[in-house]
């Protein structure tokens, strides 16, 4: 697996078939083939870490059903680590 970004719009991709986009300062978003899930974050004014609030997970949309899969939750935590990672970002789990 690797990952690529997109300049102009700050999305990681991954040859796995999942991407991340850190949006503006108050929402990660991630998807694959199975479904989009928007996950509430926070981006501290100072410095470059990001705050998830992993159990605030939406299907769909930001409004959408709540994420009731753990094993998946896990899983996307897990990827919005890696791509934080690869952006230079610390992102931290609330």
């Amino acid at each position: 697996m690797t990952l690529r970004k997109r300049w102009c719009s700050g999305t990681v991709i991954s040859t796995d078939g999942w991407a991340v986009a850190f949006s503006g300062r108050a929402t990660i978003t991630y998807w694959d083939e199975l479904s989009r899930v928007y996950a509430s974050a926070e981006a501290p004014a100072v410095g470059k870490t990001w705050w998830l609030y992993a159990q605030d997970m939406r299907v769909g949309s930001e409004n959408g059903p709540p994420l009731s899969d753990e094993p998946r939750r896990t899983l996307i935590i897990a990827r919005i680590k890696e791509a934080g990672d690869y952006s230079g970002w610390t992102v931290e789990v609330h």
